[in-house]
């Protein structure tokens, strides 16, 4: 097991800060690409697909920091992470890979034609 005397709710509290510094980092440099080339992207098939994902990976976060980790059985000192948070992440990381499939495809599938 990976750091099993530290507390899971005390490493998330300590991670918090980088998680959304990060997410902030990659909101304005996605939003500065996407505007540097809005008219090219707006038309690719995979753009509406990729953009739906990101949004459901945001409420799917949401969900999990204001509703899942805030019940006390969600983060335990030690042992198994419950259902939901395991859910929670889950989803989190096929969104995400979603995300990148989408926007790696862009490039290829330019216009739906």
């Amino acid at each position: 097991m990976f750091l099993p005397q530290v507390p899971v709710k005390q490493v998330h509290r300590q991670l918090q800060p980088y998680i959304l510094g990060g997410f902030a980092v990659v909101i304005v440099a996605g939003s500065l690409l996407f505007l540097s080339e809005a008219s090219t992207l707006i038309v690719s098939p995979p753009w509406p697909f990729k953009f739906f994902f990101m949004l459901l990976a945001g409420v799917n976060a949401l969900y999990f920091e204001f509703v899942i980790a805030r019940r006390p059985e969600a983060l335990p000192a030690g042992g198994r992470m419950p259902p939901s948070v395991r859910r929670a992440g889950l989803a989190s990381f096929v969104l995400w890979v979603l995300v990148i499939i989408c926007g790696r495809m862009i490039p290829y599938i330019p216009h739906w034609t």
